[in-house]
């Protein structure tokens, strides 16, 4: 589950990156740059998930995401509580696919939930239980 404190710091990056380049808005938030952000940010914790777990990281992880709001995976734009997105990766062997409910915010900055991902936690390579990093996972999109 995403804890305040990383809501706030994805939100505090933003405003630094306001600064300079620019976090974006509301018309900022298209189907294009959401597959290629959620896609990257996705990424990024799957390889997290598979350090805590003690896995070796894949070579070449291939990601790929579809995203689009209503419920539809067709060309959407702007914030909202109805953006999903599918997101297919291969890390090992056969592709895996994933859905997630997004709520994409006027800032640009979004949240995404899966329901169908798993559990809120995993078991790290210690044996210790850990939130899972892609069970819920915040990013921003580019300026």
């Amino acid at each position: 589950m995403t804890s305040p404190l990383r809501v706030l710091v994805a939100l505090a990056l933003c405003a630094i990156a306001a600064g300079t380049a620019g976090c974006g808005n509301a018309t900022d938030v298209t189907s294009a740059k959401m597959d290629g952000d959620v896609a990257r940010t996705y990424a990024n914790y799957l390889r997290r998930q598979q350090a805590a777990e003690g896995l070796a990281p894949a070579a070449a992880l291939a990601v790929s995401a579809r995203c689009g709001r209503g419920g539809r995976l067709s060309a959407s734009t702007g914030a909202g509580k109805d953006w999903q997105c599918v997101i297919t990766a291969q890390p090992r062997g056969a592709p895996t696919r994933a859905r997630y409910d997004v709520v994409a915010r006027a800032t640009a900055c979004y949240t995404a939930t899966s329901p169908d991902f798993g559990a809120q936690t995993i078991r790290t390579a210690a044996g210790r239980r850990v939130d899972n990093p892609l069970y819920q996972f915040d990013g921003c999109l580019p300026g």
